[in-house]
């Protein structure tokens, strides 16, 4: 599949369904949160990015980034925490590694 993902941990988390699988993907790819999170970024809005990041961390657990969504976490808990300095020194690692596994998994369900 694709290197950002745990296919095995993604199957469980969709009752072993393929097809439910595939679903769960095209929805994370379609629900794109980019924008939003760089709105709430620039807003300086923690409660705003520490929903939309929410989001993205079980989202992204559910298909089995599980890396991912453990940055996620980490991003949720310090926006959570009131510790901007870190949300804002830390989300272009985030963005970076979501761009990668929008990319990665386009690729897979576009080939």
């Amino acid at each position: 599949i694709c290197p950002s993902v745990d296919l095995a941990t993604g199957l469980a988390n969709c009752m072993d369904s393929k097809e439910f699988y595939i679903e769960m993907v095209k929805e994370f790819l379609a629900g794109d949160k980019s924008s939003e999170l760089e709105a709430a970024l620039n807003d300086e809005d923690l409660r705003e990015y520490r929903v939309i990041v929410h989001g993205l961390k079980s989202t992204s657990l559910v298909i089995g980034a599980v890396e991912f969504s453990e940055l996620a976490k980490a991003q949720e808990f310090a926006a959570r925490d009131g510790k901007f300095d870190e949300v804002k020194s830390k989300h272009a690692a985030l963005m970076f590694e979501y761009r990668k596994l929008c990319d990665e998994l386009g690729a897979w369900i576009g080939g």
